[in-house]
């Protein structure tokens, strides 16, 4: 779906709708035991953190560069279970966001 919707939507919620998806696939990394893979997830989240911070307060920007820094020190740990468990928790806020079930900040 997010195809049919990438010429139509704001760059910043396309850009957020795919960090999600990138979520997702470091989970299926974990789970496989891919340990290449989860970092390689990681470091694109890293990288895609300055487009998806658009419209995020003070508050909110803290938290993404929480979640995304405890994703970099599982991975690092090569701690797969809790690097998937922050990327969830990760998808789950920034999908949040994406309905708009979550205001800035909170």
């Amino acid at each position: 779906m997010l195809d049919v919707r990438v010429r139509y939507r704001p760059v910043t919620e396309i850009d957020r709708a795919r960090a999600v998806l990138h979520t997702q696939q470091l989970r299926v990394d974990a789970a496989a035991g891919d340990l290449p893979g989860v970092s390689g997830e990681v470091a694109v989240l890293e990288w895609m953190r300055e487009r998806i911070t658009g419209r995020l307060d003070a508050a909110g920007l803290a938290e993404l560069d929480t979640r995304v820094r405890d994703l970099r020190a599982a991975s690092d740990a090569k701690n797969l279970p809790a690097a998937a468990d922050h990327a969830a928790r990760l998808a789950a806020r920034l999908a949040a966001r994406l309905r708009g079930l979550v205001t800035p900040g909170r």
